[in-house]
């Protein structure tokens, strides 16, 4: 578990969902690259535009995260 050594507040402000999602964005802008490496840029341009999606995608959690903290 990795809020094993958190302190009682900080597991109490951690929010898990953030981090699957973190996962799956990291995994898009992976699918991605290894598409475009793979398939070339001609027939890997369908799976190599997630790459885009999963940047915003932890832009975005970064930014939330970044958000509240600033705002505790």
């Amino acid at each position: 578990m990795r809020d094993a050594g958190l302190s009682p507040e900080a597991r109490a402000q951690h929010i898990p969902s953030l981090d699957g999602l973190r996962a799956v964005s990291i995994a898009l802008v992976v699918v991605s690259h290894v598409a475009l490496e793979s398939l070339g840029p001609r027939r890997g341009h369908a799976l190599g535009a997630l790459g885009g999606l999963g940047v915003r995608v932890f832009f975005v959690i970064s930014g939330f995260l970044i958000t509240t903290l600033l705002l505790r």
